[in-house]
């Protein structure tokens, strides 16, 4: 089966579903979550002459995230979001080290592609 990547309505299907759960107040018999391999990917595209193959999207690191480990970088490895934009000023400097934290536990540092910044 050729994987397609990730569409509007793919997107909009697995966050209702997720939406209504909440709304409700309860979780109805659910079957087993789908695979990291079964889920719609995010499109990529080839960067420049690096022949990298990078996500049309990207995680942006100006919110706030749980320093020891921050689920919401693992969701985007399991949509093939897998390029981060992180700085040292982003989230009051806790982007970095969030990110950091994260890879060091998931062991998944080649798997990931990062943008970071400077003031200097």
């Amino acid at each position: 089966m050729k994987n397609k990547g990730l569409t509007r309505r793919d997107l909009l299907k697995v966050t209702g579903a997720g939406g209504a759960i909440v709304a409700l107040g309860s979780q109805p018999a659910l079957a087993a979550p789908p695979k990291a391999e079964e889920l719609p990917k995010v499109p990529r595209k080839r960067l420049g002459k690096t022949k990298k193959e990078i996500p049309i999207l990207l995680m942006g690191g100006s919110m706030k995230f749980d320093p020891r480990f921050d689920p919401k970088f693992a969701e985007c490895m399991r949509f093939g979001i897998d390029y981060f934009d992180v700085a040292d000023c982003y989230a009051g400097g806790t982007a970095e080290p969030a990110l950091g934290a994260y890879m060091e536990k998931a062991k998944n540092r080649d798997q990931v592609w990062i943008t970071t910044k400077s003031d200097a």
